[in-house]
């Protein structure tokens, strides 16, 4: 036990000491380029500014370290690199996952095949708007001449296409700060649009977090930006309101991180009139999926108004739009609808007709959305149950189709019964059409899924943990008093057949005097009984609540100082009845936990248990040491669980 407290506080020492391997863990350990440049006019470049949440300080995950042959950065000799996260070089000790790839993968999606997009990160984390309008150097970055510098690299490889902006919570602490931002913000921009030489270059602006300790102040600067991009036609803002912190109430996490980036992408698209995905959606004319998801709809208002001579035309509509990659109603839908409209013999014949390669064919197919129709169609089926059945029973059908339908319809509403023996009576019903109608059309679909029986596993396996009491007969029992074990044991089960390996371990004392080499070992000296034990039980008697199981097996059965007693004086060991074969036998009575009462179809194959064990153990030791002729007996008590899985009878 203290082994087992001391790995505990070691693991968690361990990872907490290995945070920061974690967050370099996935970080590349290569620089790839590319074989080739693309031409310039094909390049986009993007500049990412600001301070931390633009730097990056999300954890790196795999997936953002898979590469895109038309997304690059840059090294820190101006090279051009397939980008990787974190593309930020200016931080090594902090730095993290960024915006900028998942920004330039979204990209993609909206602009011509031809274009690549260079992205490169000039943020530098606790930076002040002054200090990037001074051109102050923060942290070994002269912040300014960094960005130009970064700009006039972005040049030569392409054309600069717009600047990524998210800064201000070192602003969001002063309140004078706070109210010079919006044109501080203004002033820096112009530098920006300046050095890019573009005085129309898209400006696109993250708000700050909503989850600071300090969000009033954070919701004023982002109150002072909306301010600015009122001024600013070639400004966009995205909204971060909805992202979630790494745990310190500053930093984005990397989910966050990855949706800014997306949202950055959405904007510029917007702003530069880029053919988006989601105009290409708005104007998109309703495909099938459309269709099926309107007429799945139209017939719910329809079937809660009532009108189903409507319900009746609408299905007919929706099971001819249905193809090889497209599912307008699921088979449990179509059933109920067929109900509620009395088309017995379309639904008798359905039955029939349904197998394991008709849902294998649905599972290659197009889904419809979830719009609630299985649910009020299962509901109202459910209340309405014994008017169905009445209506079946008033039909011209045959008895067998009739019983088949009220079978079915028992199936399709077992959930709603919120009954555990209700599939007990199911099967009872199903067995006894199969018994009135053999070899009948619908026998396998019966079998298949309206007849469900679970038996247990052939194997099992568990545990114990027990204490008890063990008595001495014979030369035994002048020699040692009675013991009190403690131990454990685990069985392996197979059918009815137990296989127990079990390690009792009893403290008693001497009764007598033992002469050794050394002196005499009193008596009332402490001793200790180790009983490893493989025995083979059989079960005799098993229900929801008692277990009966016989055994017989061997062991070895050790009685002898304590360890630590021999160790300091090793003559002690002279007097030890060392490890020496025991055969035994007893039985065992489990009286199991949980429910007394369980459906048949699903029998109780997992459980805990108390377990009251006797056994009459024989150890040998007559033949080895003179006058120590005897045998022990024990009861135990444990507590344990057996684990077996279910599967399906039929």
């Amino acid at each position: 036990m203290i082994y087992s407290f001391f790995i505990l506080v070691f693991s968690l020492l361990t990872f907490f000491s290995g945070e920061n391997s974690n967050r370099t863990k996935y970080f590349p350990k290569v620089e790839v380029k590319p074989d080739s440049v693309p031409d310039k006019e094909n390049v986009w470049v993007f500049i990412l500014a600001g301070q931390s949440n633009m730097a990056g300080r999300g954890l790196v995950e795999p997936q953002d370290t898979i590469p895109d042959s038309r997304i690059f950065s840059i090294n820190k000799d101006g090279e051009l690199i397939f980008a990787k996260e974190p593309l930020n070089f200016n931080e090594p000790n902090m730095a993290g996952l960024d915006c900028g790839l998942s920004f330039g993968k979204e990209l993609l999606h909206h602009i011509p095949d031809n274009i690549s997009i260079l992205i490169i990160n000039t943020a530098v984390g606790g930076s002040s708007i002054s200090q990037w309008n001074n051109d102050s150097t923060f942290r070994d970055v002269t912040l300014l001449s960094n960005f130009k510098e970064k700009v006039e690299t972005g040049k030569n490889y392409g054309i600069i296409k717009g600047i990524l902006w998210h800064q201000g919570e070192s602003d969001a602490v002063d309140d004078e700060d706070i109210e010079m931002y919006q044109s501080r913000l203004m002033t820096l921009f112009e530098k920006f649009r300046e050095a890019a030489g573009n005085s129309f270059l898209p400006v696109l602006i993250g708000e700050l977090g909503s989850f600071s300790q300090n969000n009033d102040k954070w919701q004023a600067i982002n109150r002072q930006i909306y301010n600015y991009s009122k001024t600013d036609r070639n400004s966009l803002i995205i909204s971060t309101k909805d992202f979630s912190h790494k745990g310190d109430k500053v930093h984005f996490d990397s989910e966050g991180q990855r949706e800014m980036g997306k949202r950055f992408a959405e904007a510029f698209c917007r702003f530069s009139k880029v053919d988006t995905i989601e105009s290409q959606i708005l104007n998109y004319e309703d495909s099938k999926s459309v269709i099926i998801s309107k007429g799945r709809k139209f017939l719910l208002d329809k079937f809660i108004e009532g009108d189903l001579n409507k319900v009746r035309e609408i299905k007919d509509y929706l099971v001819k739009t249905e193809d090889e990659n497209y599912i307008a109603l699921y088979p449990a839908e179509y059933w109920f609808i067929l109900y509620w409209t009395r088309d017995y013999t379309e639904l008798a014949e359905d039955i029939q007709n349904f197998d394991s390669a008709r849902i294998a064919g649905y599972n290659q197919r197009i889904r419809p959305l979830n719009d609630l129709l299985f649910d009020k169609l299962r509901e109202k089926s459910f209340e309405n149950e014994l008017h169905i059945k009445k209506q079946i029973q008033e039909s011209k059908e045959d008895l067998k189709i009739k019983q088949i339908l009220n079978l079915n319809l028992e199936w399709m509403l077992l959930e709603n019964r919120m009954d555990i023996f209700a599939q007990d009576s199911l099967n009872s019903q199903a067995d006894s059409f199969l018994e009135t109608y053999t070899s009948s059309e619908y026998e396998q679909f019966i079998r298949d899924y309206i007849r469900y029986k679970q038996v247990p596993a052939a194997w099992g396996f568990a545990f114990e943990f027990f204490s008890g009491y063990g008595f001495y007969s014979g030369e035994l029992n002048k020699n040692y008093t009675n013991n009190i074990p403690i131990g454990i044991a685990f069985d392996i089960c197979y059918r009815n057949f137990e296989l127990y390996l079990r390690n009792y371990i009893g403290f008693n004392k001497t009764k007598t005097e033992f002469d050794y080499s050394l002196g005499i070992l009193e008596a009332g000296e402490r001793i200790m009984v180790f009983l490893p034990e493989v025995s083979i039980g059989y079960i005799t008697y098993n229900d929801n609540r008692f277990k009966i199981s016989p055994f017989a097996g061997i062991g070895s059965t050790d009685i002898s100082p304590p360890v630590k007693v021999t160790e300091e004086t090793p003559e002690l060991k002279e007097i030890a009845l060392e490890f020496t074969a025991t055969y035994m036998l007893g039985i065992n009575l489990d009286i199991k936990f949980g429910p007394k009462i369980v459906p048949e179809y699903s029998p109780k194959a997992s459980y805990g248990f108390v377990r009251v064990r006797y056994g009459y153990t024989m150890p040998q030791f007559a033949k080895k040491y003179a006058g120590m002729a005897g045998n022990m007996h024990y009861i135990t008590i444990g507590f344990g669980g057996l684990g077996r899985a279910l599967k399906r009878e039929y």
